[in-house]
């Protein structure tokens, strides 16, 4: 392999920074194993340098997909590839998977995908839908709106703040919490399409607040858990890899974060009517709305029919029926990455609804989430 000698010079005061000399191996074993080990050091180091990138990253596609190529290409030929970490070695895969989908693609951007997704979609509403409760389960106040005076609509907001901290202290997926910024709560009079979503510049849950008194009381847990713990807030906080996959990166924390949502199931603590009834309706909305993205075609009707027993407001219906025509490329995306996430934890015979996590998925699930800056399908966990 060819280098740069002042790329190589510079990696090698990186590695021996703090020490003036390398000690004296006691053996010849010993300097194997020192050489060995500064070898795979230098070989980290100078992948990182390469992949890290630009201040601002260019928001064409085949711009992206040139600049990745670049850097594929710069890896191939000065990296000894056998020497990188478990991390760097996603990322490998990922940009190769990319460039071969750039070769491989002969029809329009999300053709495939639409193909592809939309059976699996429909299965999972019928695996839904066969959860529901009956009517007499589904008492009406679990869908009673919050309503417009202002008093509620704190109200709404503490409980938001409330499930947070519940979740904080039970922490049953036992994920790594600490060092989060804090969290703020505040509703949005910005036009939006979305009902609440999270603001990473200042770590915020944003609430529609031209939607607010539509939502239901028990929608709160439903954005405390996918926007704050165990989603967005603790989701986007996760960077371990240079973000060179942004489309993917942020569909990739919206799939997580409702893949956990439906993990909780599982949990002792989220298993009243209160929970499950807000948990199965948002799981199906979302769902619905991935399918219509999907499939033009489907009427309000059909969100209201599938549905069923889980009734919610006519306007937060028509806002999620009307975000998935404006937003189909991003959903679709959302939704390929859910299909990932699952086929990832669940592989190897592993039920689809086992007693809390087992250990294997458990440690599949850990790599996921280290891995959400990457296109999920590339990744093998």
């Amino acid at each position: 392999m060819i280098r740069p000698f002042s790329l190589v010079l510079s990696l090698l005061l990186v590695v021996s920074c703090g020490s003036n000399r390398i000690p004296e191996p006691s053996d010849s074993s010993s300097a194997t194993r020192q050489q060995s080990a500064l070898k795979a050091r230098l070989e980290q180091v100078l992948f990182d340098q390469i992949v890290k990138p630009p201040t601002r990253l260019p928001l064409d596609e085949a711009m992206m997909s040139a600049l990745r190529l670049n850097r594929l290409q710069q890896i191939d030929s000065s990296v000894d590839t056998a020497l990188l970490r478990a991390d760097q070695r996603r990322l490998l895969e990922a940009l190769r998977w990319a460039d071969a989908q750039a070769i491989d693609r002969t029809e329009a951007p999300g053709v495939q995908a639409q193909i592809g997704i939309e059976p699996w979609l429909h299965a999972r509403l019928q695996r839904l839908q066969e959860i529901q409760r009956p009517p007499a389960a589904n008492p009406t106040e679990r869908s009673q709106q919050v309503g417009e005076a202002d008093s509620d609509t704190q109200q709404f907001l503490d409980l938001v703040q409330d499930a947070i901290f519940t979740q904080a202290q039970l922490n049953p997926l036992d994920l790594d919490y600490r060092r989060l910024d804090p969290l703020l709560i505040k509703p949005t009079f910005l036009s939006t399409n979305q009902a609440f979503f999270y603001q990473q510049n200042d770590s915020s849950i944003r609430v529609n607040r031209s939607l607010l008194p539509h939502l239901a009381w028990a929608d709160a847990e439903i954005i405390a858990l996918t926007q704050g713990l165990p989603g967005h807030h603790f989701l986007d906080a996760q960077n371990p890899s240079p973000n060179w996959f942004p489309a993917h990166s942020r569909a990739n924390r919206s799939a997580m974060s409702l893949f956990l949502l439906e993990r909780l199931a599982q949990e002792p603590y989220y298993q009243t009517i209160y929970s499950e009834t807000a948990r199965l309706r948002h799981l199906m909305l979302t769902t619905l709305i991935y399918l219509k993205a999907v499939d033009a075609n489907l009427t309000l009707d059909f969100f209201r029919q599938s549905l069923g027993t889980l009734t919610m407001s006519e306007p937060r219906l028509e806002q999620a029926f009307n975000r998935a025509l404006k937003n189909r490329q991003t959903l679709i995306a959302e939704a390929e990455a859910l299909r990932s996430i699952e086929r990832a934890v669940f592989s190897q015979g592993i039920p689809m609804q086992p007693q809390g996590l087992k250990a294997e998925a458990r440690a599949r699930l850990a790599t996921l989430i280290q891995s959400l800056n990457l296109p999920l399908q590339a990744v093998k966990p």
